[in-house]
Order: C-alpha cells, then sequence, then structure tokens
C-alpha cells in the first residue's frame, strides 16, 4: 500500500512547494476578511461528516462545494490580486484539507469493527 505522502517522496511534487502553497492558503484563510469562507469550510465538513451518502454522492458533495467555494474565492479581495497559478494552487490547498478532514467519513465502512478502524488509522 503507497504512503498518503508517496507523491512527495517520488518527486512528484517539491515538498517545499507543497508546504509553501499549503501556508499560503492557510494564512489567507486566518484573515478576518475570509471569516465566511471559513465558515463555509467548517459548515461543508459538519454537513458531510453528519449524513450518510454513497460514494458517488461525496464526489458529488465535495466537488460542487469545491467548485462553489472557488468561485467564491477568486472574487475575495485576499485573492483577487493573485495570478492563475496562486488560485490553482489555493485550489489544491482546499483539495488537500477537505480531504484530510473528511478522510475517516469517506474511507470508513459501516461495517467494519471500530476497533479494527481505529488501528488502521492510528
Amino acid at each position: 500500500m503507497d504512503s498518503a505522502l508517496d507523491f512527495l517522496l517520488h518527486g512528484v511534487v517539491d515538498p517545499a512547494d507543497y508546504v509553501k502553497e499549503s501556508n499560503s492558503f492557510l494564512e489567507k484563510m486566518k484573515h478576518k476578511s475570509a471569516f465566511e469562507l471559513v465558515k463555509s469550510i467548517k459548515e461543508f465538513t459538519s454537513y458531510f461528516v453528519e449524513g450518510s451518502y454513497s460514494p458517488d454522492e461525496q464526489s458529488n458533495l465535495v466537488h460542487q462545494f469545491m467548485k462553489s467555494l472557488m468561485d467564491r474565492i477568486i472574487m475575495h479581495r485576499l485573492w483577487l490580486p493573485e495570478g492563475k497559478e496562486a488560485i490553482e494552487q489555493g485550489t489544491e490547498a482546499l483539495e488537500r484539507y477537505l480531504l484530510h478532514k473528511l478522510y475517516g467519513v469517506t474511507f470508513h465502512h459501516p461495517s467494519t469493527d471500530d476497533m479494527a478502524t481505529k488501528f488502521l488509522f492510528v
């Protein structure tokens, strides 16, 4: 089984760029003017975690949310002066953040023993 960071180890992404992109996105999201964006992300993750969705529904929900939020981010004053590359990096950072938050819900099978699941995700 491949490591979650396998893409970093095999040169697909330079680890320094990965950290820089994530930090830039997170720093902007900490700004007071990004409050509504952060609130949307928190509401979506709560909604997603509390629901019971098929894999197709999960995929559609994430894609719809990503599209909606990125449309808002592109028009947000913190990102308006940014170029296309910075927006793409922000999209990737948002996607990594969401998948990190939703991983346990998305890949947890209801029939799996809770103790076994706990062991697998440690």
